[in-house]
């Protein structure tokens, strides 16, 4: 966190790179992602302060039930991946979800960004979807029901085979993959290959963001880190998984993110 240059270098080193890439994927990008800045009303000033923000992976039932209530009291937006095969599925395989898409769709008017953030979250050998169906699957599904998608967060998948997709990316823009989310999606968060968890503004627009992960730190713990961050001026995003966090199958509790939102709206 302390080396800002190295953190920009790292940026333009990548940027410089993709912007070399030949093929439609990259000039495309470059479009949706102008569209996108201006949809968002442009560059956003912030008097010199660093932003925090907040990303949701799935757990959709779990999250408007008990944490956007949270977010939403202190006026804090957040992004929301939505895994679409789970929508309304109370017998998804991976995600059953009593959800359905009109409260999704409510919901998402009172504050949050909807991402693409998969069909089913599950590896192609194991749901015999093209990467296409599971990719471009979501982001038309959610289209289809009336959704904004503001980009691709990339699902985790444990044990993953298939190549350069979810925990095999590799920053291979030029494969069939990183072509497929150049270009359709103007934001996209992978494995923050630029920009990193932790980035000095402006960014530049980043294309490939990471976070850091409440689920495993208390709040004392992503607190500090937090404060380091801030320390040398940095922006800051965040990421939590609603289900994990609300079955207490991991570190941070419910109370935890309660005190980490509170401190948060204090810096305002």
């Amino acid at each position: 966190i302390a080396d800002t240059t190295g953190l920009q270098a790292e940026l333009d080193t990548l940027t410089t790179q993709a912007a070399g890439f030949a093929g439609r994927a990259i000039t495309t990008h470059a479009v949706k992602l102008s569209d996108a800045r201006r949809a968002k009303g442009g560059r956003i000033g912030t008097n010199g302060k660093p932003v925090v923000s907040f990303r949701i992976d799935h757990g959709i039932d779990q999250f408007l039930a008990t944490h956007w209530p949270l977010f939403k009291a202190r006026g804090i937006p957040c992004s929301v991946g939505v895994v679409t095969d789970a929508i309304g599925n109370a017998s998804d395989p991976y995600e059953p979800s009593t959800t359905s898409w009109a409260t999704l769709l409510a919901e998402h008017r009172t504050g949050f960004e909807v991402w693409a953030h998969s069909r089913s979250h599950l590896d192609l050998p194991t749901t015999g979807h093209t990467l296409t169906q599971e990719v471009l699957g979501s982001r038309d599904a959610l289209e289809a029901q009336g959704f904004k998608v503001t980009g691709w967060q990339q699902p985790g998948v444990p044990g993953v085979v298939t190549p350069h997709y979810s925990n095999n990316w590799d920053g291979d823009w030029t494969s069939d993959y990183g072509q497929m989310i150049l270009g359709n999606f103007p934001f996209m968060e992978m494995s923050g290959i630029a920009g990193g968890a932790a980035r000095a503004l402006p960014t530049g627009d980043d294309y490939d963001l990471a976070h850091y992960t409440l689920d495993g730190l208390s709040y004392t713990s992503a607190k500090g880190i937090l404060d380091n961050a801030l320390a040398f001026g940095l922006s800051t995003q965040w990421m939590m998984h609603p289900k994990f966090i609300s079955a207490g199958t991991v570190t941070a509790t419910t109370a935890d993110i309660t005190n980490f939102l509170d401190y948060v709206k204090t810096l305002w």
